[in-house]
C-alpha cells in the first residue's frame, strides 16, 4: 500500500516543531500521486527484456509514455532498493559551512538543493529506475556487507525498477538487517533523533560543524540540522553508529532485478549494439545536494542499459556464484511511516511554490505580450502611448491598429489590467524555473499552455503524446548542457522543445546566441540513436526571461534546415540521413500573480504564469556557426557582432 500525505497534527511534534505554522499547514493542500503494486504490466519469463523496457515507455504497453531515470546510491543503500523497495536521498538544507563571512544561507547550496528537487520531482509512478551503485565514499563498509561475493559488491548500474509513488519525505528510520547475524544491519535514518530534522548535511562526522571544529568526541554536524526555532547542531551519533538521514524517499517494485551490476567499462565503453548510454555517463556521484544524483533516460538509453545487464546476467549465470535474474519479483510492503510529508524547502513550505522576488511592474508597450517595436509604434501613431491607454482602450479601437488582431488584443488587454495594480515577481534564483518546468511539464498548466500555442497544438495533444523531458539535459562534455528539454512522439520521435532559462530581465543577444549554439548538438544526440530511427526531427529554440529590456527586432532567428548523417549507421551500403528543422526562436516571459505564502520573510507563488511574446521581426541564423560550440569565447564572440556584424 502506498503512503498518504500526513496532515500536521500526525507529524511527530519533535519534527513539526522544525517549521512555521504557515509552512506545515500547506501540507493539507498537497497530494501524492502514486500506483497499487502490480497494477502497471510486467514482464515475464519469456519476453525479450529489453524490448519489453523500450515498448513500455513508447506507451506500447497501457497507451501510455513512461520515462526512465537513473539514480545513483552507494553500495550499502542499494539493498534498500534490492529488499525493501524504496529509494532515499537527502535533502540538503542550503546552509553554509559555517566559516567567516559564511554564516547564511548559502545561495550556491540553495541552487544544489533546487537541483536535486527537480531531478526527484520528475520521476512520476509509472516511471522506470536504474540505479548507479556507486563506491561508499563517507563511511566504513566492513560492518555492513550485504553481498554473497564481491563482485555484487563493484560499482555500476543496476536495475530495473517502477517508482510506484512521486517522491515523498518520511521522518522515520528504517533498517536493513544482515541475514545470519546477530548484528543490527545499515539504518537509513529519517530524522534526528535529538532535533527531529528531515535536512541531511551528508558528511559523516568527519568534518567541521559551522559553531565548533570537530575533534572526534564532541563537535561535528548533526544530521539533520535545523535552521529555525532554536535548533542548533550537536554530535553526530547516528552517522557513528552507521546511519545518514536520508528523508527523501521514493516506493518501487521490481521489474528486473540483476545481483551483479554493470561496470561503468561495460556501461559507458560498450560500443556494440545500435545506441550508446549517453545522458547517464556525467558526473555520476552522490553528495550534498549534487543534482547528479538523479539523471533521466532517453528511451533507446534505458532499452541500452537494460540489453547490457540482461547479457551479462545470462552470460555468467552459470560462472558466477550468486548470479540472478529475478522478473518480476513479488512486491513487498514499504517499510517506513504509513503517513509522510511532500518534497518541502528548508522553511517547509512544498515545493509546489516558487520563491520570487518583487520585480518592478511593467511600465512601457513593449512589456505586453506579443507587442513588439513595430507594433508598439503603430500603437503610439494610433494615440495609444501607454498601458493605461491600452487598458481603457475599445477592442474594436485597438484592433484597427496595424499588426493587432484579436487574440493579442484580448491578450494585452488583460495583461493592462493587471499590470499596474499587481506587480511582477521573479523567481530568486533560475533554478526555480528548472523546478516549475519539471513539476509542470507534465500536467495541465501554464508552461504547457505556452508550449502548445508555440507548437500549434492543442495542450491535451501534447501531454498525451510528451516522450520524454529533462532538465540540465548533457549535449557535450565539460559541463555542456541545455536547462531544460522536452520532446513529443508522432511516428517517431519528431519534435524537440530546446529552452535556455534567464532568472531576470533578458538585456543583451547573449542568451539568445547561447540557445542556438545548443541547436545542432541537442538535435543530434536526441535523434543519433531513436528507436524506431527518424529520418526527420524538428526543433523549437525558446528562450524564456522575465522580459526582454530592448527592442527584440531582428534578434530573434528565422527558421531554418540542416542535415546531418549518423556515421555508424550503414544500410546496404548507404549512409543514413537525418533532416533537421529548426523552427523560429520563440521569446517567452514569466510572471507570478502576487504572492500567495510568505514564511520568514521569503516570497512565494504557488505557479509561474507563462506568455509568449511575438510580433518581432527575425533574422537569419547561419548554419555554418553551428560548428561551434557554446563555450564562452565563441558565444561572446558572436553576441559581441549579433545580428549586423556577422
Amino acid at each position: 500500500m502506498p503512503p498518504r500525505l500526513a496532515a500536521p497534527d500526525e507529524v511527530p511534534e519533535v519534527v513539526r516543531n522544525n517549521f512555521p505554522d504557515e509552512a506545515a499547514e500547506r501540507w493539507r493542500t498537497e497530494e501524492l500521486s502514486s500506483e497499487e503494486p502490480g497494477d502497471l504490466p510486467l514482464p515475464d519469463e519469456s519476453d525479450d527484456i529489453a524490448e519489453w523496457v523500450l515498448n513500455y515507455l513508447q506507451g506500447g504497453s497501457d497507451g501510455d509514455n513512461h520515462r526512465a531515470h537513473q539514480y545513483t546510491v552507494n553500495h550499502v543503500t542499494y539493498p534498500f532498493v534490492r529488499d525493501q523497495h524504496f529509494a532515499a536521498f537527502p535533502l540538503v538544507p542550503p546552509m553554509s559551512d559555517g566559516k567567516e563571512g559564511r554564516e547564511d544561507i548559502s545561495s550556491t547550496a540553495y541552487r544544489r538543493q533546487l537541483e536535486l528537487f527537480a531531478g526527484a520531482s520528475a520521476v512520476q509512478p509509472g516511471d522506470l529506475m536504474f540505479f548507479y551503485k556507486s563506491d561508499s565514499q563517507q563511511e566504513s563498509t566492513s560492518d555492513y556487507d550485504d553481498y554473497g561475493n564481491d563482485l555484487e559488491r563493484n560499482r555500476g548500474i543496476v536495475g530495473v525498477y517502477r517508482a510506484l509513488t512521486e517522491a515523498f519525505v518520511d521522518w522515520t528510520s528504517v533498517t536493513h538487517d544482515l541475514p545470519d547475524s546477530s548484528s543490527t544491519g545499515y539504518r537509513i535514518a529519517g530524522s534526528c533523533a535529538e532535533c527531529g530534522c528531515v535536512f541531511s548535511w551528508m558528511r559523516g562526522d568527519s568534518k567541521e560543524g559551522p559553531e565548533e571544529d570537530f575533534d572526534g568526541e564532541d563537535g561535528g554536524w548533526c544530521p539533520g540540522s535545523a535552521l529555525y526555532n532554536g535548533h542548533g547542531h550537536h554530535v553526530n551519533e547516528n552517522t557513528k553508529e552507521g546511519a545518514l538521514t536520508l528523508a527523501g524517499r521514493i516506493q518501487l517494485e521490481p521489474v528486473v532485478q540483476y545481483s551483479l551490476p554493470a561496470t561503468d567499462n561495460a556501461v559507458y565503453g560498450t560500443l556494440e549494439g545500435d545506441a550508446v548510454v549517453w545522458t547517464g555517463r556525467f558526473d555520476n556521484a552522490m553528495g550534498s545536494g549534487k543534482g547528479s544524483t538523479i539523471r533521466h533516460l532517453l528511451p533507446e538509453e534505458a532499452t541500452q542499459l537494460t540489453r547490457i545487464l540482461d547479457t551479462q546476467a545470462q552470460n555468467l549465470a552459470e560462472l558466477v556464484d550468486g548470479q540472478t535474474r529475478r522478473v518480476a519479483a513479488e512486491a513487498v510492503e514499504y517499510p517506513g511511516n504509513d503517513s509522510v510529508l511532500p518534497l518541502m524547502y528548508y522553511s517547509g513550505l512544498p515545493i509546489s511554490y516558487s520563491e520570487v522576488v518583487h520585480k518592478n511592474p511593467v511600465d512601457s508597450l513593449t512589456d505586453l505580450p506579443r507587442i513588439g517595436g513595430k507594433t508598439a509604434q503603430g500603437l503610439r501613431e494610433a494615440g495609444f502611448d501607454s498601458i493605461e491607454d491600452v487598458e481603457t482602450a475599445g477592442a474594436s479601437e485597438l484592433k484597427r491598429v496595424d499588426g493587432i488582431g484579436g487574440t493579442i488584443v484580448e491578450k494585452a488587454k488583460r495583461y493592462a489590467a493587471r499590470a499596474r495594480a499587481s506587480p511582477q515577481y521573479g523567481t530568486r534564483l533560475e533554478n526555480h524555473l528548472l523546478l516549475e518546468m519539471t513539476r509542470r511539464v507534465n500536467s495541465e498548466s501554464s508552461f504547457v499552455d505556452v508550449l502548445g500555442e508555440i507548437l500549434g497544438e492543442e495542450s491535451e495533444t501534447l501531454l498525451d503524446r510528451l516522450e520524454y523531458f529533462c532538465w540540465e539535459f548533457p549535449w557535450g562534455f565539460a559541463n555542456d548542457q541545455a536547462d531544460f528539454v522536452c520532446t513529443y512522439r508522432e511516428e517517431g520521435r519528431q519534435r524537440v522543445v530546446l529552452i535556455e532559462n534567464k532568472k531576470g530581465a533578458i538585456g543583451s543577444s547573449y542568451p539568445l546566441v547561447e540557445l542556438m549554439l545548443y541547436v545542432p548538438w541537442t538535435a543530434k544526440v536526441m535523434s543519433r540513436y531513436a528507436h524506431p530511427p527518424v529520418d526527420q526531427i524538428e526543433i523549437t529554440p525558446v528562450l524564456v526571461g522575465q522580459q526582454a529590456d530592448d527592442d527584440w527586432d531582428e534578434i530573434l532567428t528565422d527558421s531554418y534546415e540542416f542535415s546531418y548523417s549518423p556515421p555508424q549507421v550503414m544500410r546496404e551500403g548507404s549512409t543514413r540521413t537525418v533532416s533537421v528543422e529548426v523552427a523560429e526562436s520563440e521569446f517567452v516571459t514569466y510572471n507570478a500573480d502576487g504572492v500567495d505564502a510568505t514564511v520568514h520573510g521569503n516570497q512565494f507563488s504557488s505557479g509561474l504564469e507563462f506568455t509568449r511574446q511575438s510580433g518581432h521581426d527575425r533574422t537569419e541564423w547561419n548554419p555554418s556557426l553551428s560548428s561551434l560550440s557554446a563555450t564562452g569565447k565563441e558565444t561572446g564572440y558572436i553576441a559581441s557582432r549579433w545580428p549586423d556584424s556577422l
